[in-house]
């Protein structure tokens, strides 16, 4: 067996690959506002508002397809999301017509037919937010007429509420729901007064919704008084089940502009993942997060510094710094808006095994219409003769480490400097906790007498 040691720096996940445009740029027919885009075993779908009524596509053959009609609904929609369950689509959306009351949808194959009952909520709505799981659709929402937050999903004979009703101690705005190890999550910008504004998580325990840890973080209200437009976005780690928020606000520093900030929950405090990302255009279209290649990745709207225009960027954690995914600055082919101030979020980020999709509304508002793009996954190539499918994440990590090649791994082992074996296994993970911090070399056998080496670093 030969073994080759591999030094595998930062640049590894952001220079090994390019984004690149899925399908025809520009797809969609006409501009398009509240994209969502998501993946299961049948492929990648978007969502979006198109000509005001909602819309799905799917990839097929390098091409865009309209799944079922074109134009779901013959009435107006205010808002929409879109997720997927094991085989379909599920979309939810309020009408523009008072009240705006919610309904959801899903593709039985041939039509989409509402899910229970069409306009399951009896009063308006807004910052429709939805998760399926097994099937299941869960909506979460604002209550216009109370401003208290509420999650429903479908029983398969009722819509019903998670938890108990009317969420959160103070107006909630732009909540946003996510399932981290099993358990539902909230997040959302809590109005408690004149000039006091939090960014709050809630989290589901028994039938009641609780506060997840302590406020993330308390808002300054607006250079004129008004209360700041924050939207936030959940995720975690799939390792650890850790819950990590991500927001933009503006430059607490007093530097002028907004900072994408990260944080995750150690104990009841919200920590700073590394330092804030400047240059970022404003708060109220917010940000997207997922885990990409072991590390916590958000997509913003980033400000050019040389040109001032606007373009989707998506940056990850590397452990120490946050730097572009792709290597380039921007994501987006084209600019997103350089003049106004849009009331929607038009992007979103999906991902599969092999591929971190964007989508969002190309050169908007000149034009606007669909594009997505993606870029590969380095921890979900098969290939144990690329060094990068056996990059472990994260690295540096304080104990755990994970193992992104999918193909079978015989035995991997991990030594000190002083080549003493510490341990040894076949799992996907291991564990250096109990070690001290500093450096380790990792040795992974494959078949066919393939193996690789690889540094670990264990610490903060």
């Amino acid at each position: 067996m030969k073994l080759f040691t591999l030094f595998l720096c930062s640049l590894a996940l952001t220079a090994s690959a390019q984004w690149s445009t899925v399908g025809p740029s520009k797809f969609s027919s006409e501009s398009v506002r509240d994209t969502s885009i998501d993946t299961n075993d049948n492929g990648v779908y978007v969502g979006f508002i198109m000509n005001g009524k909602p819309s799905v596509y799917a990839a097929v053959n390098d091409d865009w397809v309209s799944v079922g009609l074109p134009e779901l609904t013959s009435y107006n929609v205010n808002s929409m999301d879109m997720a997927l369950g094991n085989e379909a689509p599920f979309v939810v959306f309020n009408k523009v017509s008072t009240p705006r009351r919610p309904s959801v949808m899903t593709f039985n194959g041939s039509d989409w037919e509402y899910v229970g009952n069409e306009d399951f909520f009896a009063t308006s709505t807004q910052f429709l937010s939805l998760e399926v799981v097994e099937d299941v659709p869960y909506v979460a929402f604002q209550n216009t007429t109370t401003g208290k937050a509420n999650v429903m999903k479908y029983d398969g004979s009722a819509w019903v509420y998670v938890g108990n009703s009317e969420i959160g101690t103070g107006t909630v705005w732009n909540p946003d729901f996510e399932f981290i190890d099993e358990t539902p999550y909230l997040s959302f910008r809590e109005f408690l007064g004149p000039g006091v504004n939090k960014l709050q998580v809630m989290r589901l325990v028994g039938n009641t919704w609780e506060y997840a840890g302590n406020t993330v973080v308390n808002l300054a209200s607006n250079s004129d008084g008004t209360n700041p437009l924050v939207n936030s976005s959940l995720t975690s780690d799939p390792i650890t089940k850790t819950a990590y928020i991500s927001y933009i606000v503006s430059d607490p520093a007093n530097v002028p502009g907004n900072v994408l900030v990260t944080r995750k929950l150690v104990g009841n405090d919200w920590q700073p993942v590394g330092d804030a990302v400047p240059n970022v255009r404003n708060t109220i279209e917010g940000s997207k997060a997922l885990f990409f290649a072991g590390r916590p990745t958000v997509a913003y709207n980033g400000v050019d510094p040389l040109s001032s225009n606007v373009k989707v960027a998506v940056t990850s954690f590397n452990g120490t710094t946050w730097e572009p995914v792709g290597g380039t600055l921007f994501a987006s082919a084209g600019m997103i808006d350089a003049e106004n101030f849009p009331e929607d979020r038009d992007y979103d980020l999906g991902l599969s095994d092999d591929f971190l999709y964007l989508s969002y509304a190309e050169d908007d508002p000149v034009d606007g219409r669909a594009t997505v793009r993606r870029i590969a996954n380095p921890l979900g190539l098969d290939e144990p003769d690329n060094p990068i499918s056996l990059l472990p994440y994260p690295n540096p990590s304080t104990g755990l480490f994970y193992l992104g090649n999918r193909t079978a791994i015989q035995q991997w082992s991990v030594y000190n400097l002083l080549g003493q074996r510490l341990q040894s296994g076949t799992t996907n993970v291991l564990d250096l906790s109990n070690q001290p911090d500093g450096m380790y070399l990792l040795t992974v056998e494959f078949g066919n007498s393939v193996g690789r080496t690889v540094k670990l670093v264990k610490g903060n």
